[in-house]
């Protein structure tokens, strides 16, 4: 994690990272990779345990 905090990324405290208006047009999305990021129920549960990081640009 020391790394991507290198490079100027932090970790998502609040877990949201965009408006509800934009949250509500990733639930409707068919992309794996978008429900992924969404931690929906749909798809396979994150076992690795892994930290949501995010870079303001």
């Amino acid at each position: 994690m020391d790394f991507f905090k290198r490079l100027g990324f932090e970790v998502m405290a609040d877990q949201s990272a965009v408006d509800p208006e934009v949250y509500s047009e990733l639930l409707r999305s068919h992309d794996e990779g978008v429900a992924e990021f969404l931690d929906l129920a749909r798809v396979k549960p994150n076992t690795l345990g892994n930290t949501r990081m995010i870079r303001s640009l």
